[in-house]
């Protein structure tokens, strides 16, 4: 990565005043809030982290250890599914963010921060992400993209870093996980998020656990397909989707992000 992006990036960063940072414990924001505190001193920013029932509560808890060990003050918000996203409709993202930053917004202006920024990247505005529309009509600001940072240079800031996140999958909320019009049922939501790391535990980092009706279509990166089919691990992986209910279909599928996952992952 360039030296040049590094010392744009600190330039627009020191322009920003005091800046509180939106974290949600995946690789963007957390590489941002790690920069900002290594550069200036984590004293002097703030992160605020949103807590709903969508949302992997592994990357909150991250995001808590992340913040220890950076020594910045971190605030968490609870959130309850917003009006308008009950029924998971598909400008579920750009709801759900309006009112997510709006919350953050009012906890940054009760503590005297002037700012609020987010991990968003220049990939990002090649893809379709109507939950950007929000961040832009409510002020927030993306030093990423203003500072040209691809996620790959973001991967290599997370790493120069040394965080734990800089090679980990990207990850949604787990809405995803849902047709579109289904009814959000928290109580479904927590077993899908359970099936997820219980699929990880056996070594799959990247898992999807979709689900239509009860019928859970569970999906994994193409390359590891084999390896999950393998040792009797299917059988364990159809055997915990059972305990909670879910029918599995006879064999894994590989999660491929086509324009049809883009649309129902990307926010």
């Amino acid at each position: 990565m360039a030296s040049q992006k590094i010392d744009s990036l600190a330039e627009f960063i020191g322009r920003c005043g005091k800046l509180a940072i939106a974290l949600s414990g995946g690789v963007d924001s957390s590489a941002l809030l790690a920069f900002c505190a290594a550069r200036f001193g984590g004293e002097n920013f703030l992160a605020l982290s949103a807590r709903a029932p969508y949302i992997p509560r592994r990357e909150m808890e991250y995001s808590r250890e992340l913040c220890a060990k950076l020594g910045v003050e971190h605030v968490e918000i609870e959130m309850e599914i917003p009006n308008g996203v009950e029924k998971n409709p598909p400008d579920r993202c750009y709801i759900c963010k309006r009112a997510m930053f709006s919350s953050l917004f009012s906890e940054l202006a009760s503590r005297g921060f002037q700012n609020l920024a987010d991990g968003s990247n220049v990939d990002d505005l090649s893809d379709w992400r109507p939950g950007m529309r929000a961040l832009k009509e409510l002020g927030v600001l993306s030093p990423f993209i203003e500072c040209g940072f691809s996620k790959g240079d973001i991967r290599l800031l997370a790493e120069s870093l040394s965080l734990e996140c800089a090679d980990a999958p990207t990850n949604s909320c787990l809405l995803t996980r849902l047709d579109f019009g289904r009814e959000l049922e928290v109580q479904t939501l927590r077993k899908i998020e359970k099936l997820e790391n219980f699929i990880k535990s056996l070594g799959f980092p990247l898992v999807r656990v979709r689900l239509t009706g009860d019928l859970a279509r569970i999906e994994v990166s193409e390359d590891r397909l084999s390896d999950l089919s393998a040792g009797g691990r299917w059988e364990k992986v159809r055997l915990e989707a059972e305990k909670m209910g879910f029918r599995s279909e006879e064999s894994p599928r590989a999660y491929k992000r086509s324009w049809k996952v883009m649309q129902n992952e990307i926010g």
